[in-house]
């Protein structure tokens, strides 16, 4: 590896981690602690029947996905900025989004002093309950700033692509597509085709049901460690589904069994 591309690798890794670092210095200032006249409270239901997808796209709060036995999604966001929540249907796909402006993590009338929290003051918590048996054509999860806690989510396709903070998201999946943020991604499930990993700055560990036999892995090394079942690599090139990870700075873990 030559001197200028050891350069390039650095540099890259410092501009992440600062950029992380703002981020989540204007989420630790601002959004995590809003006053109660700055906030509302949204709840909202759709249909089964009118949706095959999901898109989120949540910026900066603590999302929870669980199970209902209700027909129906049911949406409730908490302690959110007004006018920047929305939950809607669109072309068969639920979307939820939650993206305040910078403007709002800095604002005057929003900004507490770390260690010092007000008895009025809270976190932005969005929560969406998926009826049971539900299951997606695709599911997409942009994420934010915070911490995400998915109970259960069936999908034929997972497209994930972290952000800053923890995500334990447990389901049953066809394909994976996960692009690592800064933080710590815990899967949980069951897999049965392609696994595309994209390491980023943090944790990625994968506990999933399934039949490693089924892959031909593939690994590009980053600044960190990777394992699959315990080895650091694996190839058998007549199997019908791939794994590829390009690793990160962290350790990627992957079990399959």
């Amino acid at each position: 590896m030559n001197k200028t591309f050891k350069f390039v690798i650095i540099t890259g890794i410092i501009l992440i981690l600062l950029g992380g670092l703002v981020y989540g210095a204007a989420y630790a200032l601002g959004e995590r602690h809003l006053s109660a006249s700055s906030v509302s409270v949204d709840i909202q239901s759709f249909e089964k029947s009118e949706a095959d997808n999901l898109k989120l796209d949540i910026g900066a709060a603590r999302l929870n996905i669980k199970k209902t036995h209700e027909n129906e999604f049911q949406i409730e966001a908490q302690y959110v900025l007004e006018g920047q929540f929305n939950a809607e249907i669109s072309g068969g796909t639920l979307m939820v989004s939650y993206n305040p402006k910078l403007s709002s993590f800095l604002s005057i009338g929003n900004i507490s002093v770390l260690g010092i929290t007000s008895a009025n003051k809270t976190e932005a918590v969005i929560t969406i309950y998926i009826p049971e048996g539900t299951v997606f054509k695709n599911a997409e999860i942009n994420g934010g700033v915070g911490e995400y806690s998915i109970e259960y989510l069936n999908a034929e396709k997972l497209k994930f692509n972290g952000g800053i903070g923890e995500y334990n998201i447990h389901g049953d999946f066809g394909e994976l597509d996960i692009n690592a943020g800064i933080g710590i991604i815990k899967l949980t499930g069951s897999i049965e085709r392609d696994i595309s990993i994209n390491g980023g700055v943090g944790e990625i560990k994968l506990d999933m049901a399934g039949d490693l036999n089924n892959y031909n892995v593939t690994v590009n090394g980053g600044i960190g460690g990777v394992t699959i079942n315990g080895d650091t690599s694996r190839s058998n090139p007549d199997a019908p589904y791939k794994l590829t990870v390009s690793g990160g700075v962290g350790s990627i873990d992957i079990n399959i069994n």
